[in-house]
C-alpha cells in the first residue's frame, strides 16, 4: 500500500514537472517591428512586420491556470490594418518598445507610441481568449453594421479551481480614440467577458449605444480611466456617451473621469439597463444627454455611487427611473442641485482649471469630505489615498477621481512658502514644450502652459507649506 502511494506521488510530481516544463517552453517572446522586412519573429533583428503573424506564431498549447503566456513585444510605429487582429490565444501583447529592450520592464509605452490604425474601415482587435493588450494607441477602428469598433471582447471568464481565480481579458495602458461602431460599443464591445480595463483613455469614440464601452451581460472592472468626448448617437438607444451597460451587468468603476461625453438619448456619460454597478471616486463634468441623466441614467437597477463629483452635467446629474430598497444609492458625493442620501453636498467643487484640469484646489469642499470605507488605495494619478488634504490632522478620502495632498506644488525651493523665488523658477520653465523634467509641468503633459500657471497661481502667496 505504501509503495502504491509513493508511486502515485512520484507520478504526480513527474506530471507536474512535465506541465511546468511544457508551459515554460511555450512562454516565448515574439518581436514585431512595422519597419522590419519580415522575419521569423524570434528577435528584434528578425522581427515580424505585423502583429497578426506574431499572434499566429504563439503557442496554442497554453495552460491558462498553470503556465505563463507567450509574449508579443511590439516596437513603436504605425500599424495600418486591412483586417482585424484576431487574438484567439492566452497571450500578452505589449506595445511601447523602442526595439532595443531585453526586458519588458524596460519599455516606455507613454513615449514610444505604438499606433494600431483601422483606417476607418476595419475593427482593430477581436479577442476570443483571456489575452492581455497593454500599451497601444488603438485608433480609427470601424465595425460596419456590427459592434466594437476598436476592440470586441468575446470570451467568458475561465475559472481556475486550483487558484480560486478567474482569468479574463485585460486592456491596460491604452489610448482608444476615434473608433466607430455602427451598432454598439465604439471603443470596446464587451460580450459576457468581465474584462479588467485599467489606465486607459477613451477619446472621441462613437456608437449607437456606449460610445466608449458597451457591456452586455458582463461585470467589468474599470479603473483609472478617462472618458472624454465620446458619443452615443442613436436617439432611440439606451444611450451612454461613455459607457452603456445592458442586461445583468455588475462590476465596478473606480477612479475614473468623465468629461464632455454626449448622448443623443439618455445618460450623457453612463447609461444602465438592468445593471448594477459600484461607482467610486469618479468625477463627472460637462457631460450632456438629450433626454435625462447628464452624468448617469438608470432605467432598471442602478448604480451605487460613493465619493463622486457630479457637476455641470446637462440636463441633470442623475436620473433613476426605478429603484429598490438597496439599489441605487448615492453617498458622500458632491451633486449639483443636491441628491438625497448619506452626507452628500451641493457645492462648487473648485476644480483647478475647468474644463482643462479637473484636479481639486486645496480649499475645495470635496477635500476630506468623502469616506474611507470602501475607497481605493490610490487616486487616478497613483497618489496614495487617503491624504490629509486640508491639513487638519484627520486623514479622510476626497470626493472625485483626484486626491489632494496638503502640499504646495509651487514651493520649488522647499522653504515652506510660495514667493518670488519660486516664481522665478516657474517663469524659467513657462512656455517650454519639450519637458522631460520641468518643475512647472504640474499636469505632466510635457509642456508648461496656462493650465500649469493656474496651479502655480493657486499656491502663490501660501506660507503654510509642509
Amino acid at each position: 500500500m505504501r509503495k502504491k502511494i509513493l508511486n502515485s506521488v512520484l507520478f504526480l510530481c513527474f506530471l507536474g514537472g512535465v506541465i511546468f516544463s511544457s508551459a515554460s517552453v511555450h512562454a516565448a517572446v515574439w518581436y514585431v517591428d512595422a519597419d522590419a522586412p519580415g522575419g521569423d519573429g524570434t528577435s528584434w533583428g528578425t522581427a515580424f512586420d505585423n502583429i497578426q503573424d506574431a499572434v499566429n506564431a504563439c503557442s496554442s498549447k497554453w495552460m491558462i491556470c498553470m503556465g505563463p503566456t507567450d509574449q508579443i513585444w511590439v516596437k513603436s510605429g504605425f500599424y495600418s490594418l486591412s483586417n482585424q487582429i484576431a487574438v484567439n490565444k492566452y497571450i500578452t501583447i505589449y506595445g511601447g518598445f523602442n526595439g532595443t529592450e531585453t526586458s519588458s520592464s524596460q519599455r516606455d509605452w507613454e513615449n514610444n507610441s505604438t499606433l494600431v490604425n483601422g483606417n476607418n474601415s476595419v475593427r482593430c482587435f477581436y479577442i476570443t481568449a483571456p489575452a492581455i493588450i497593454d500599451g497601444f494607441n488603438i485608433r480609427r477602428g470601424r465595425a460596419s453594421n456590427a459592434n466594437g469598433g476598436g476592440i470586441y471582447i468575446n470570451k467568458n471568464p475561465v475559472y481556475c479551481s486550483s487558484l480560486d481565480f478567474y482569468h479574463v481579458a485585460k486592456i491596460k495602458n491604452c489610448i482608444i480614440t476615434q473608433n466607430t461602431a455602427e451598432l454598439d460599443g465604439g471603443g470596446i464591445y464587451d460580450f459576457k467577458s468581465d474584462p479588467v480595463i485599467t489606465n486607459c483613455s477613451f477619446i472621441g469614440n462613437s456608437a449607437r449605444c456606449g460610445g466608449g464601452i458597451k457591456n452586455w451581460e458582463s461585470s467589468p472592472i474599470i479603473e483609472k480611466c478617462r472618458f472624454k468626448a465620446n458619443q452615443s448617437t442613436a436617439p432611440g438607444s439606451w444611450g451612454g456617451g461613455a459607457i452603456c451597460s445592458d442586461y445583468l451587468c455588475y462590476g465596478s468603476i473606480t477612479n475614473c473621469m468623465f468629461h464632455l461625453n454626449e448622448s443623443n438619448s439618455w445618460g450623457g456619460a453612463i447609461a444602465y439597463h438592468m445593471a448594477y454597478t459600484y461607482i467610486t471616486n469618479c468625477t463627472f463634468s460637462e457631460n450632456e444627454a438629450v433626454n435625462s441623466g447628464g452624468a448617469i441614467y438608470s432605467n432598471t437597477g442602478g448604480p451605487r455611487v460613493k465619493n463622486c463629483i457630479l457637476w455641470d452635467d446637462t440636463p441633470d446629474e442623475i436620473s433613476i427611473e426605478f429603484t429598490s430598497s438597496t439599489w441605487p444609492y448615492v453617498k458622500y458625493s458632491d451633486v449639483k442641485g443636491g441628491y438625497s442620501g448619506t452626507d452628500n453636498i451641493d457645492d462648487d467643487p473648485e476644480f483647478v482649471y475647468p474644463p482643462i484640469d479637473l484636479h481639486l484646489q486645496p480649499g475645495s469642499p470635496c477635500v476630506d469630505t468623502g469616506t474611507n470605507s470602501g475607497a481605493p488605495d490610490e487616486d487616478i494619478d497613483g497618489l496614495l489615498r487617503p491624504q490629509d488634504g486640508d491639513g487638519d490632522g484627520t486623514v479622510v478620502c476626497d470626493m472625485g477621481a483626484y486626491e489632494v495632498a496638503c502640499l504646495c506644488e509651487g514651493d520649488f525651493t522647499d522653504d515652506g512658502d510660495v514667493d518670488g523665488s519660486d516664481l522665478a523658477v516657474f517663469a524659467a520653465d513657462f512656455g517650454r514644450t519639450d519637458c522631460v523634467v520641468c518643475k512647472g509641468d504640474f499636469d505632466k503633459d510635457k509642456d508648461v502652459d496656462g493650465s500649469d500657471l493656474a496651479v502655480f497661481a493657486a499656491d502663490f502667496g501660501r506660507t503654510d507649506c509642509p
